[in-house]
């Protein structure tokens, strides 16, 4: 594996964030990045720093939609700014996601880091809706404003793939899917952590969509371990997929929970549109030589056991 001496991190905040922090923070002290330099627009300076005292991180303030101006050589770029509120779906937030895009493609035209990891949506990938006859493409648009959001992830995507080939630099976009783990707890958009919040404090988990929606859950260990192999590895990648392949009913979800917390499970809008995208991660693994390690079922009861130790 390539050793990384300087990683810049975008919009560390963030569940990907945290849990990439978390993981480089368990390696052995030969395997970390020898600094870290993260830039994000609220100062949880503290927090992380105490947080992973092991780690040689400089936090810095930075507002991403503005003209990226600093200078860090021989970087490797992991860039995940984005909204990753419950607004994520707004037009605001599709607005600000190609902003940021265009400042990362410009500060990477000026600045050649070595390579550059940007997070993408596997949204992105194409989703299969639930109702026959309705592709993809037709689902999204009748979902709006999730097509903006779609939109937004593809139109940085293209920026990026034409200036890795413009000036011959090594960028790996990752779709990203849906995952589990510690850091998603505090993310309550999220179906997982909000099952399992709601099944704790008021012993019935709420189903607001379709029940037959399916997704994937791959734990946010193995999540941060492609991530960073993508960076290390001596071949050249351009696209992957980040996320398990084994598929998750959204009711299957609920009722697992509910079975392990003793709680109910109420449907309110079966009839809901429902869609689905997993990720193909077949190349992902053969390439970056990895795997799933842990299982939805184990990542869940793990979340499960954290969030009933916080409220007690």
């Amino acid at each position: 594996m390539q050793a990384i001496d300087n990683l810049i991190i975008t919009g560390s905040n963030g569940f990907v964030g945290e849990s990439l922090l978390s993981f480089i923070s368990r390696q052995d002290q030969g395997e970390q990045p020898r600094k870290i330099i993260t830039f994000n627009r609220s100062d949880k300076s503290k927090e992380i720093l105490s947080k992973y005292p092991n780690l040689n991180i400089d936090y810095r303030l930075a507002n991403l939609i503005q003209p990226w101006t600093f200078d860090i050589p021989n970087a490797h770029l992991i860039n995940l700014a984005a909204d990753g509120s419950m607004n994520a779906y707004s037009e605001n937030a599709s607005e600000l996601f190609t902003t940021i895009g265009r400042q990362c493609v410009e500060w990477i035209r000026n600045n050649k880091p070595l390579k550059v990891f940007h997070a993408s949506s596997g949204a992105s990938y194409g989703i299969v809706s639930l109702t026959p006859n309705d592709d993809g493409k037709n689902h999204t648009e009748k979902l709006q404003p999730k097509g903006l959001f779609i939109k937004s992830r593809l139109t940085v995507e293209n920026a990026l793939s034409n200036i890795a080939i413009e000036e011959n630099l090594y960028i790996i976009i990752g779709r990203l899917f849906s995952f589990l783990g510690p850091n998603i707890l505090n993310k309550t958009q999220y179906a997982v952590s909000s099952f399992i919040h709601s099944a704790i404090k008021n012993r019935v988990i709420t189903v607001n969509g379709n029940p037959n929606t399916v997704r994937s859950y791959l734990h946010e260990s193995d999540m941060s371990d492609w991530i960073l192999k993508s960076l290390q590895i001596e071949n050249h990648l351009d696209l992957i997929s980040i996320g398990s392949s084994i598929e998750v009913c959204i009711s299957e979800l609920a009722e697992f929970i509910a079975s392990a917390t003793g709680a109910d499970v109420d449907y309110l809008n079966p009839n809901a549109p429902g869609d689905k995208y997993i990720a193909d991660n077949a190349s992902t693994l053969e390439r970056l030589g990895v795997r799933e390690t842990k299982n939805w079922q184990d990542g869940v009861m793990e979340c499960i056991e954290i969030a009933k130790g916080s409220k007690n």
